[in-house]
């Protein structure tokens, strides 16, 4: 009897932690994916209603409204200057960028809270610690597993246009042409880097492996200085970063997928971001 008793109360207990491990949520499940506003052209219905398809690309974007990205952010090499990659914030300490825009043996700065640049706005950070996936290649210029985690010497202030995004390793919400926002500051059709971010809409066309494509049919496509930008899409009433953008062709754009590197993530921090 004893030893029935002990075998059922080891079974429970694993039945407790394997419950526990389903139930894992990130510290900042309560306030990650919640914009101040809605982007602009995310559609207006979703699901069997024909979406309301504003194909564009961050070349021939609109502007982003103000608070409507509050989890983007730049990784710029030269403190005030404009150019560099995006990224997506993923805690008060870490953001999630595209592995090519980051060198291990040079610092980056990190701005958050960037809507119009230089409004004196944003929150700036330094580098303290870059990490690059382990599966990472880089021989040829279309690197796979092209994702890199930047560790900050501080920690971010959340506020309404400052926030984390939500991460998940669940893609079944991801069906084809579901639509997903990029946000960039890259540059636009003339060569030129705006002054105010820009979003972009595309749509999911599949997930392969570690990779997210996205397809957006009209004429255009995102720009040098767009990588490493975020790629969003909305689920349940929350917002979820589900790739990291890493480049594009002719009315296309791929990225390292979130639900991929999950593990690898939660691993490096040390928490669970990533549930």
């Amino acid at each position: 009897m004893k030893l029935f008793a002990g075998l059922c109360a080891k079974i429970f207990s694993g039945f407790v932690f394997l419950l526990g491990l389903s139930q894992a949520k990130s510290r900042f499940a309560d306030i990650c994916g919640r914009p101040l506003v809605e982007p602009t052209l995310w559609p207006k219905y979703i699901g069997n209603a024909a979406p309301l398809r504003q194909k564009r690309f961050i070349s021939n974007g609109n502007d982003a409204s103000d608070g409507s990205f509050p989890y983007f952010a730049r990784v710029i090499p030269i403190p005030g200057d404009i150019y560099g990659c995006g990224a997506g914030i993923i805690s008060d300490q870490w953001v999630i960028t595209a592995d090519h825009c980051v060198d291990e043996n040079s610092t980056r700065f990190v701005y958050t809270g960037i809507h119009e640049w230089n409004k004196h706005t944003e929150q700036m950070l330094v580098s303290e610690k870059l990490v690059f996936h382990p599966n990472v290649s880089r021989s040829s210029w279309k690197a796979e597993w092209d994702v890199a985690l930047v560790k900050l010497n501080g920690t971010i202030v959340f506020n309404d246009y400052v926030k984390p995004i939500c991460l998940s390793r669940d893609t079944s919400f991801l069906t084809k042409d579901y639509p997903v926002m990029l946000p960039g500051l890259g540059y636009d059709a003339d060569k030129k880097i705006p002054s105010v971010t820009q979003e972009a809409l595309l749509y999911f066309a599949e997930l392969i492996d570690h990779k997210v494509e996205a397809a957006n049919i009209e004429q255009g496509n995102a720009r040098e200085g767009d990588s490493g930008s975020p790629m969003y899409s909305k689920h349940n009433g929350l917002w979820y970063q589900v790739a990291v953008f890493a480049g594009g062709g002719q009315a296309s754009a791929a990225g390292t997928s979130i639900s991929a590197v999950c593990d690898w993530i939660n691993d490096v921090t040390g928490e669970e971001l990533c549930t």
